[in-house]
């Protein structure tokens, strides 16, 4: 199978540059964040380990559901919906990052939904793939995906670094939110 009949399936073009986007915002998030909450004036390591561990605990309670909810209401939905609502949510805090001073309950709350959103999220994106090519073409498809989504990752996380240095976390941790609404309206 060449890549000329692997993009020639209806929406796998649109489902790429999805993931492209979204994981370059991926890529940026950690860097912004991570910077963002140690120039807070009350940030320190300790903040910002509760706020990633909120974060990882939320997945963990919501995956068990995730797969639940996308069967239910279809994955592609569940996939571009999660990156909606986990944008609005990351857009709350970037105005917040804006004024200089975030309560810990805005950056527990945010993260703790952009885990839940993660936790309906992966369980949904497992099944996107094979909704979307036949079986016998899923090993390729599956390999450009992680080409193209761990590229951006990397991408993402150099030019979140760019950024962070030149303009400010608060600059990167904007465009991350826009990646993830670019990313699920695409989907949708």
């Amino acid at each position: 199978m060449s890549f000329s009949e692997l993009f020639g399936y209806r929406y796998i073009k649109r489902f790429y540059f999805a993931r492209f986007i979204s994981n370059f915002g991926n890529g940026m998030s950690p860097i912004a964040l991570a910077f963002g909450i140690l120039h807070l004036p009350n940030g320190d390591a300790n903040l910002l380990g509760l706020v990633l561990g909120s974060t990882t605990v939320a997945m963990l309670v919501m995956s068990p559901f995730g797969g639940v909810l996308a069967d239910k209401f279809g994955r592609i939905k569940a996939v571009g919906l999660a990156d909606l609502c986990a944008s609005a949510g990351l857009f709350v805090q970037v105005a917040f990052f804006a004024t200089g001073n975030v309560p810990v309950i805005v950056l527990l709350l945010v993260n703790i939904n952009f885990g839940l959103m993660w936790g309906i999220f992966w369980p949904a994106m497992s099944g996107v793939l094979p909704a979307l090519v036949p079986d016998e073409h899923l090993q390729k498809t599956n390999s450009v995906n992680n080409f193209f989504s761990n590229g951006a990752i990397i991408l993402g996380a150099a030019v979140g670094g760019i950024i962070v240095a030149g303009w400010g976390s608060t600059w990167a941790l904007a465009i991350d939110a826009a990646t993830f609404v670019i990313g699920g309206s695409v989907l949708f």
